[in-house]
């Protein structure tokens, strides 16, 4: 019997009104930490995770 295979990427954009730097430096390593983590933790795989400061 033939298998099916499949591959879903999400694109995830957070944006706040006018689009100002919210993530600040001291601590934007620790949220990209938590949301692979998150990732992680529902068994999904995480690409790319990055941020314009």
């Amino acid at each position: 019997m033939a298998n099916t295979y499949f591959q879903l990427y999400i694109h995830i954009v957070f944006a706040v009104s006018q689009r100002d730097a919210m993530i600040l430096e001291p601590w934007r390593d620790d949220l990209y930490r938590y949301i692979g983590g998150a990732v992680r933790n529902n068994e999904c795989e995480l690409v790319a995770i990055g941020g314009i400061g």
